[in-house]
């Protein structure tokens, strides 16, 4: 039989909730009984051998009390073989047979020999961990609801993921220019690089909808710069036409009016001198 590990976890908490029950004497039989199935595997279920084990017992006068003391510590084992010789604590001999492989993996990978017991014993835990692992993915598949083929899903999250984000600045340019917007491609695909692909608070669902708030909010924004122009405008001319001053005094002020038309003429998102407003 092969050694077991020199430790195994103690959770305080789970400890002392299990055994607030019990006298100090239990307690102290209940940590040696589990050391023992640590280093041996199983407990004995003989009584003479377990009062040598937990250290209870020894005087007549209160064997029955003894008697009853193992009995409960014994009630946190549960038999081992089918004739009932024997007895373990579930979560440790859980604990056990993992520390156990762990144990046996590290030593081959250090290159040491090992006999075809322990060989076999790893191949059949590594079985077992790969059965359990399968049987909670499915469990876990069948509890989320998920159905239908792989292929479906596939699909469809590659559907989901070219709507909620263009796959390179290329494709946004060429949807502005198909659906004749003025919008600045380059620097929409900045700024969602920078807010992490999000509208708001929440993650970007539909990248051509962000496309046309973009666009009609620049319409706006044009819309606005047009009327302030327009009233800019509208101001000069009054300011040039004012009544009671001669020919030459208006001419002056036309002069000035040609130059700060040209100078406050609105620009076009690409920079352009053109006017927005000449339909050019």
């Amino acid at each position: 039989m092969a050694k077991a590990p020199h430790s195994f976890d103690f959770y305080h908490s789970d400890f002392m909730a299990g055994t607030h029950h019990m006298t100090p004497a239990e307690v102290g039989g209940y940590i040696r009984m589990l050391c023992y199935q640590w280093a041996n595997g199983h407990v004995p279920r003989e009584y003479d051998r377990l009062q040598r084990i937990t250290g209870i017992g020894g005087y007549e006068w209160c064997h029955g009390i003894n008697r009853k003391s193992i009995e409960i510590i014994c009630e946190k084992f549960v038999s081992s073989d089918e004739t009932g010789d024997f007895i373990v604590n579930e979560k440790l001999k859980k604990q056990r047979d993992e520390s156990m492989v762990n144990w046996l993996i590290n030593r081959r990978n250090r290159g040491d020999k090992l006999s075809p017991e322990e060989l076999s014993r790893i191949r059949s835990e590594a079985g077992k961990q790969g059965g359990r692992g399968r049987k909670k993915a499915k469990e876990s598949k069948k509890a989320n609801g998920e159905g239908g083929s792989r292929k479906k899903e596939v699909g469809s999250t590659s559907k989901e993921t070219s709507k909620s984000r263009p796959d390179s600045i290329d494709t946004v340019n060429a949807y502005i220019t198909e659906m004749g917007y003025k919008v600045n491609g380059e620097e929409w695909w900045d700024w969602q690089e920078s807010v992490g692909w999000r509208a708001g608070k929440n993650p970007l669902k539909d990248w051509k909808a962000s496309i046309r708030t973009w666009e009609s909010r620049r319409k706006k924004e044009c819309g606005k710069r047009k009327s302030q122009h327009e009233e800019n405008m509208e101001v000069l001319k009054q300011w040039v036409n004012q009544e009671g001053d001669d020919d030459g005094d208006k001419g002056n002020r036309s002069e000035v009016l040609g130059s700060v038309v040209r100078n406050i003429q609105p620009k076009n998102n690409d920079g352009s001198g053109r006017s927005l407003f000449d339909g050019s």
